[in-house]
């Protein structure tokens, strides 16, 4: 193998000039395999080039599979946050959103979308009567959207206000309870005089 075969073999396996194969075979003596293991130390070789490209596109891909592994957790909780605003601001559209039940400009009920939509599901045989009955007496039904509910009626509120009538018809009813119990007793009472 003469010297330019050899220096066109050098630059085949890396990425070096035609004066770097020379001076390379030069400073060996013309040893081919004494300028690959410099070459090799001195990381010129394309295969070394492409392990390392390699290596660092491994490394890439481990660190972008990371990331998006992050990324995906970090949409799963903004997706969380976003279901949980989007309920909210349903509710709220419903609270907005009112049925307006009219008979000749008097207003006989304004009830929010979430109680009627509340009402079908519990109770839809009546629900379907109440419907034909107010549409045979005469009556109007409107949907009409009001901002001022929007916030006036929240969920915490509701629940509130629910759970303070529970317990005041509850204890009302106690209270009655106790009083007829205290009423039967006198009457009840038979009493033995001598």
């Amino acid at each position: 193998m003469n010297n330019i075969e050899k220096i066109e073999y050098l630059k085949g396996k890396g990425n070096i000039s035609y004066e770097e194969a020379n001076k390379l075979l030069e400073a060996n003596d013309g040893d081919v395999i004494k300028v690959l293991c410099e070459m090799e130390k001195q990381g010129l070789l394309s295969e070394e080039k492409n392990k390392k490209k390699q290596n660092n596109s491994n490394k890439q891909s481990n660190n972008k599979q990371k990331n998006n592994s992050n990324n995906k957790k970090q949409e799963e909780s903004k997706q969380e946050k976003t279901f949980g605003d989007s309920l909210k601001e349903l509710f709220n559209k419903g609270n907005e959103n009112r049925l307006v039940i009219k008979r000749d400009n008097d207003l006989i009920a304004n009830i929010s979308i979430n109680y009627t939509i509340l009402f079908i599901i519990l109770a839809p045989h009546l629900s379907i009567v109440t419907v034909i009955l107010i549409l045979l007496l005469g009556y109007k039904i409107r949907f009409k959207k009001d901002k001022k509910y929007r916030s006036s009626e929240k969920v915490n509120d509701f629940v509130e206000k629910a759970k303070k009538n529970v317990k005041k018809s509850v204890e009302s009813i106690v209270e009655e309870e106790i009083e007829e119990d205290t009423e039967d007793d006198d009457e009840n009472e038979v009493t033995i005089e001598d």
